[in-house]
């Protein structure tokens, strides 16, 4: 009976040894960085942020219904249910007539000389009063383009200068405008943009201006227009496309001229910040007036935090006085904060509209920067913003990192604080209100979670913790429901609380959730005892429609107790839904007893299908170089894991015709009946010496499909009363060797290139050749021609060791193009991130120097490849002195790989 003390005895040393340890832990932990923030060291002052409803985007939203219509106007303006943007910025209409309905450009308010018109605008005027009604008064206004009339190439888009004999009638104008906008429409206008990117010559609404043209126009006309009219609005220039002042710094350093501008104004697409010093010596204010993801989108917290880094560096490096985006509202989701689905009247939100809003909700005009320790950790970064009027203030911590990051935050100098509250952006939150945080001897700890941004202020100015509407593709916990019947509460052992359903229509409501298009699937997380159904309603937890149910019938009749609780996660298919909508989680037991406990649910969009593959081996029956008929025999073999459909399929065989006699197409014996299949011969809008014609080969429904690892076997034939010269075709094989696999005809499905090449004017444009002809772009970056990956063929090129986003792969284009339209195309895929942009750009030099234009560009992803399209028209000042294609968009570090690169020359245009 000795053995109890015995255990005594080591149970209290192993208590003291754990306790000793953690004693020991305790004391060696290092002490978290200090974030120190002095209220006394002030910087700039803040006036706000904002963006712009131009082109049409404003119509685009007027034209939704009132409830989504406010919703969008809340989120957007709103301090109380939104983000708080408190500047608006307009396109000054210069009545061009391109674009639609959706996209184009707005009247202009003098049409012709001598012809003021004050109608045209409505959008953009009711954008403004919505704005104001939701405390949002400040409005700027650019001018894209003067009127036609006012111009060298009498036209709004593709540059054109101001006629120096117009000076003064633009000087007029935008008199004009400023006065006419408070007389005719009670708008006060707090600044004016003499130019939109002055250095691009758009293919939309543009303008082109030297920056001694800035000056003397300035100098010259502008400051006397105004000030002999009274106009009070102040001047921006220059709205160049990369963050730099150099544009305007023959004004500044003129000063006279420099008298006339109020604001630096520069958009940021090179994703930039440097120094302003002469604007800052010069005490001008400095904005950042546009930037967004062109042509591409990225809704992830990746991209949030790309932004609010961003920001602060703006705020921080450059002492920016107020930031904006692009668009507020667009129907293209890459460069906007919301994004309109103008066919079906929904929307969608993207995470950087929430980390931007972690700066506009809470800093608002007037407030100015302190100082704070910018950079008091790794991958964190903070500033700092006070009222002095109020005492509020505003603290605005990231953590672009991957590991939580715990911050002591030191409050030197300030008014005694209590408590602060967070508001966090995360992968799963939108500006969520958190637990307060206690403020002791004026310092707080905080624990930053990983890609994250927090905003803190003090819980005396705390704001709602709700918005106008909450995005549904994220997790959503159980417990936090509105109106409930029936439902309980209880500690979950998988973290926090779960929700137990017990009674017959036993229900929790969640409100103003948008569905946007409607999402697939929800996945539930629960754990059932007895039998019953979960079934989600719209409308109404007893009448309302159901949208989705889940039935658990496998449990014994008589319920089992709740001892061993086993959770699954089961996901049911949903009805079609969209736009905001409240929604109930319904509980129906089938049995006495019986009852459901739920920890979250997540709804989840469409996931797109695995693509099919196909190759193409392809033989000439006739190979003799001159001949009357082309007869192709092409083999279609599923390579993929996945059925084809056929009907999605087409082939092309690209060859040439010099004459203009007729010719015909016909189909001979193959596995696929010819009733199943149509051809026809395309005339190329777009061709080189190689190629412009081609027979397009598909199928009908009654084709069928092929199986993973099936053939098909089809032979066409096409033919002419004159003759055709095949040495010189693009697709045409003189040897014979039978049916083998063949690069240069072409497989697509769904109208994607999936088997082969197309003629390019470029040498080696799918790097089967390795790197001929190509060369590395923009800096110490490094290209290698790998088979690692390919979109077609055995290789493709990888960019690595890349430092500026404008890094790429790039050709020679001076000995191909002449003056004219180009069809300009590349496939490109990431290897070391999920998404990104991806672009192709051409770079030309001539007599006004250097022009960097973008042809188009997208999302990419590490997933597929992305064809990259679009038209690049070359036009030349003086002498072509270098012309080069090459690819760019990735951040920093990001690799990739690009194959299939095609330029062709539109014809009979």
């Amino acid at each position: 009976m000795q053995t109890k003390p015995i255990i005594s005895k080591v149970i209290f040393l192993l208590v003291l040894m754990l306790f000793t340890g953690t004693l020991l832990t305790i004391h060696s932990m290092d002490a978290p960085p200090v974030c120190n923030i002095d209220w006394t060291n002030e910087k700039q002052t803040i006036e706000g942020f904002g963006g712009s409803g131009a082109f049409h985007q404003a119509a685009n939203l007027m034209a939704y219904p009132e409830t989504e219509r406010d919703q969008i106007l809340d989120l957007l303006f709103s301090q109380d249910n939104g983000i708080g943007l408190s500047i608006v910025r307009n396109i000054i209409g210069d009545g061009g007539d391109w674009g639609n309905k959706i996209d184009g450009p707005t009247p202009s308010i003098q049409p012709q000389e001598g012809v003021w018109n004050w109608t045209g605008d409505e959008d953009q005027i009711w954008l403004m009063n919505e704005a104001k009604k939701r405390g949002c008064d400040l409005f700027v206004s650019t001018v894209w383009s003067p009127p036609a009339w006012m111009k060298t190439n009498n036209s709004v888009i593709k540059g054109g200068e101001l006629r120096p004999d117009k000076y003064q009638a633009y000087a007029d104008y935008l008199s004009n405008y400023v006065r006419g906008y408070k007389e005719h429409h009670n708008i006060d206008i707090h600044a004016i943009s003499l130019a939109n990117e002055p250095g691009f010559a758009a293919p939309y609404s543009a303008c082109l201006w030297t920056s001694l043209q800035f000056r003397d126009f300035i100098k010259g006309y502008l400051t006397p227009t105004l000030k002999r009219d009274n106009a009070t609005a102040k001047v921006i220039i220059p709205e160049e496309m990369n963050f730099s002042e150099d544009y305007a710094l023959d004004t500044l350093n003129d000063d006279q001229a420099s008298q006339g501008v109020d604001i630096i104004g520069t958009h940021a697409y090179d994703f930039k910040a440097k120094p302003f010093p002469v604007a800052k010596s010069k005490n001008k204010s400095i904005w950042q007036t546009e930037v967004s993801n062109i042509g591409f989108n990225d809704g992830s917290i990746d991209d949030g935090l790309k932004y609010a880094k961003l920001l602060h560096d703006h705020m921080t490096v450059t002492e920016v006085n107020a930031w904006l985006f692009w668009w507020l509202i667009a129907y293209k989701p890459g460069e906007t904060l919301v994004h309109l689905d103008t066919t079906f009247n929904t929307f969608q939100t993207f995470k950087r509209l929430y980390t931007i809003g972690n700066y506009s909700r809470f800093v608002r005009p007037g407030y100015l920067r302190i100082n704070t320790d910018s950079n008091p950790a790794p991958n964190v970064f903070v500033t700092a913003y006070k009222d002095n009027a109020s005492g509020k203030f505003a603290i605005v911590a990231i953590n672009n990192g991957t590991k939580e990051q715990a911050v002591a935050v030191k409050l030197n100098k300030f008014s005694k604080v209590k408590t602060v509250i967070p508001y966090r952006t995360s992968d799963k939150e939108n500006l969520s209100k958190l637990n307060k945080i206690p403020v002791s001897k004026g310092s707080f700890n905080v624990t930053l979670m990983p890609k994250t941004v927090t905003t803190f202020v003090a819980a005396e100015n705390e704001l709602p913790g709700e918005l106008s509407f909450k995005e549904l593709l994220a997790p959503i916990e159980a417990e936090s429901f509105g109106e409930q019947s029936g439902v309980k509460l209880e500690p979950c052992v998988e973290g926090g609380s779960t929700a137990v359903f017990i009674n017959k229509g036993a229900f929790a409501s969640y409100q103003n959730y948008n569905f946007y298009n409607g999402p697939a699937t929800c996945d539930l997380r629960v754990a059932v005892s007895g039998r019953g159904k979960l079934e989600l309603k719209l409308g109404s937890p007893t009448l309302g429609t159901v949208i989705g149910r889940h039935s658990f019938t496998a449990a014994a009749k008589k319920p089992a107790p709740w001892k061993n609780t086993l959770w699954e996660t089961v996901s049911i298919p949903m009805q079609k839904v969209r736009g905001v909508n409240g929604f109930y989680l319904v509980f129906t037991p089938w049995d006495e007893g019986s009852s459901c406990k739920v920890n979250w649910l997540e709804f989840k969009a469409p996931i797109k299908p695995p693509a099919g593959k196909i190759k193409l081996q392809m033989e000439n029956g006739t190979i003799d170089a001159k001949t009357d008929k082309i007869t192709p025999h092409f083999k279609i073999i599923n390579t993929g894991t996945v059925p084809v459909n056929l009907e999605k399929v087409k082939i092309r065989y690209y060859y040439t015709i010099d004459s203009q006699v007729g010719q015909q197409f016909g189909f001979s014996i193959g596995s696929i009946p010819s009733s199943a299949m149509s051809g026809a011969l395309v005339k190329m809008k777009s061709v080189t010496p190689q190629a412009n014609y081609y027979l397009e080969i598909g199928f009908n429904d009654s084709a069928g499909t092929l199986e993973p690892g099936q053939e098909a076997n089809l032979r066409a034939k096409i033919s002419t009363s004159g003759a055709y010269r095949q040495d010189n075709d693009f697709s045409f094989n003189p040897e014979q060797e039978g049916l083998v696999d063949y690069q240069r005809v072409a497989g697509y499905i769904d109208g994607n290139l999936c088997w082969g090449s197309e003629p390019s004017l470029l040498v080696n444009p799918g790097f089967e050749t390795g790197a001929d002809g190509w060369f590395n772009f923009g800096g110490p970056s490094k290209i290698t021609v790998t088979d690692e990956t390919s979109h077609t063929g055995t290789n493709s090129v990888l960019i690595t060791g890349r430092t500026e986003t404008w890094q790429g792969v790039a050709q020679d284009l001076i000995s191909v193009m002449k003056p004219g339209k180009y069809e300009v195309s590349a496939w490109i895929k990431l290897k070391n991130k999920v998404s990104d942009a991806g672009r192709v750009s051409i770079k030309r030099t001539d007599d006004r120097g250097d022009n960097y234009s973008w042809v188009e560009s997208k999302t990419i992803s590490d997933e597929e490849w992305t064809c990259i399209s679009g038209i690049y028209e070359l036009n030349v000042t003086g002498t072509l002195k270098a012309l080069q294609l090459y690819t760019e968009g990735p951040g920093p570090e990001v690799e990739y790989y690009v194959d299939n690169v095609v330029i062709r020359e539109v014809v009979g245009e």
